[in-house]
């Protein structure tokens, strides 16, 4: 019983890791795309905004607090891209680095 139990937490806990992977690496592909493309493609800001909420219950407060930050970057550099925050980018980017390589 022991043995089937452990087995299944383990089980769990690598389902978790490959959700936060799938999750970060989703993230990071969508802001790379945007940082490449132009800030008024709507469809992915929007996918963006989706991905966000599907990553909230896998990824630490932190790292989602700074992708909406920068989500409202976007949002607002759509209209007026003076305001693109490269810093923030750069910033998102590497935390989510980070958690892949802490998974």
């Amino acid at each position: 019983i022991g043995l089937f139990l452990l087995s299944r937490k383990l089980g769990k806990t690598d389902e978790r890791r490959n959700k936060q992977r799938l999750h970060i690496e989703k993230l990071y592909g969508m802001i790379r795309l945007i940082n490449n493309d132009s800030m008024e493609n709507a469809q992915l800001l929007k996918d963006f905004v989706n991905e966000i909420a599907s990553a909230e219950l896998y990824l630490s407060d932190d790292v989602i607090k700074r992708v909406i930050e920068l989500q409202d970057n976007f949002a607002e550099a759509s209209v007026n891209p003076e305001l693109r925050n490269i810093e923030l980018e750069s910033e998102v980017l590497g935390m989510l680095k980070y958690e892949l390589k802490r998974i």
